[in-house]
């Protein structure tokens, strides 16, 4: 039996590595954060430097687009995204 890999399963919402979260337990991890620091910083703006994987959640909440959408979202080295939370 073929095991899919990690980069398959990445693309599926509800399926996860072993051991490891699904793609809505990491948005919901990776969104939260966002609404906390929010909370925590009103009128602000905070500086977040992170993983592609991240961005691509962040920019999936914050354009309100769909999961399919999301994994076409491209940033190259060293460019900048910014957001409104």
């Amino acid at each position: 039996m073929n095991k899919p890999n990690n980069w398959q399963i990445t693309r599926k919402l509800d399926d996860a590595p072993t051991n490891g979260e699904t793609y809505r337990q990491f948005q919901t991890r990776i969104t939260t954060a966002l609404l906390k620091l929010k909370e925590d910083y009103p009128d602000k703006n905070i500086l977040l430097v992170t993983h592609f994987f991240v961005l691509r959640v962040i920019n999936w909440y914050c354009k309100n687009i769909s999961f399919d959408e999301m994994h076409n979202y491209r940033l190259e080295n060293c460019e900048i995204a910014e957001y409104i939370i």
